[in-house]
């Protein structure tokens, strides 16, 4: 077969490839951060939404009357032991405990809510909120069945230039889980250390993560994860300008919001007694 017949099939093989490989479900060969804006089935503004600014009296009254409320703080939803992968394991929480947490919750009259909940002055007696850092697709595939089977809601903390990526949730995960009533907030654009980034990097963290989960949803977000937990005066007062109203920390213990960019959450990890966390509820 002459050589150049053999270099055209060879061409067409890298470009079937390619076209194959961007036409699969959820993946993304580039950052969501660099793809044009996709077709939205629901305007999330044009929803009933609470006020979304600090003026907002529900808001008011939540922080200034120190309401206590357990923040559960969650990562992977999967079974996995890795011995040579401590970190993996502490992240990882087996699917039948996270089912036993909601039934638990619900036993003991907790209630879900979520942040936006709150701004719309809806409450619950006992609540607590179900938040998931980073994005990841078991979120879509284990969690959210579990959640949804049992009428509750969560919070997921996306990071924006993981979506669409390996192991993390796709644009579409992202839609039907806003169908599906779960709240998302940013974990910021590339999960940097907010404390070691130069003001125009910490801006494109905090502010483009927001803008373009607009952009890309029509949909505003109100809270903010600090990556890694690490935070300072200056991240805080960012976070606080670029529109949001609540951030949750990694420091341990029952968030108050009366200082609602400081939030406490309960880290579940796979030797976490649920049972004996929220005692500190009391």
């Amino acid at each position: 077969m002459p050589k150049k017949v053999l270099l055209a099939i060879f061409f067409l093989l890298i470009v079937g490839t390619i076209v194959a490989v961007k036409l699969l479900p959820g993946h993304s060969l580039t950052s969501v951060v660099d793809k044009p804006n996709v077709a939205n089935q629901t305007d999330y503004r044009t929803s009933p939404v609470p006020i979304l600014h600090q003026d907002n009296p529900a808001y008011l009254a939540a922080t200034q009357q120190s309401v206590r409320i357990p923040i559960l703080m969650y990562h992977h939803i999967v079974d996995y032991h890795n011995a040579s992968d401590p970190l993996g394991n502490n992240l990882a929480y087996a699917p039948a405990k996270f089912a036993q947490d909601l039934d638990y919750l619900l036993a003991n009259h907790f209630t879900p809510t979520t942040f936006r909940a709150i701004l719309a002055g809806k409450l619950p007696d006992k609540p607590v909120i179900l938040t998931f850092d980073d994005g990841y697709d078991d979120f879509y595939s284990t969690a959210y069945p579990a959640i949804k089977q049992r009428q509750l809601t969560a919070v997921v903390f996306v990071i924006l230039n993981r979506i669409g990526q390996k192991s993390y949730l796709s644009l579409g995960n992202m839609h039907e889980l806003l169908d599906g009533g779960i709240e998302f907030g940013s974990h910021s654009t590339t999960h940097a250390d907010l404390t070691k980034v130069d003001a125009a990097q910490l801006e494109h963290e905090i502010v483009y993560s927001r803008q373009r989960i607009d952009e890309l949803f029509h949909y505003q977000m109100i809270s903010f994860c600090y990556p890694s937990g690490a935070f300072n005066d200056t991240v805080i007062n960012a976070v606080q300008n670029a529109g949001f109203m609540f951030a949750t920390t990694t420091k341990d213990g029952i968030a108050n919001l009366a200082s609602p960019f400081t939030l406490s959450r309960i880290r579940m990890t796979p030797d976490t007694n649920l049972a004996q966390e929220l005692q500190k509820f009391k």
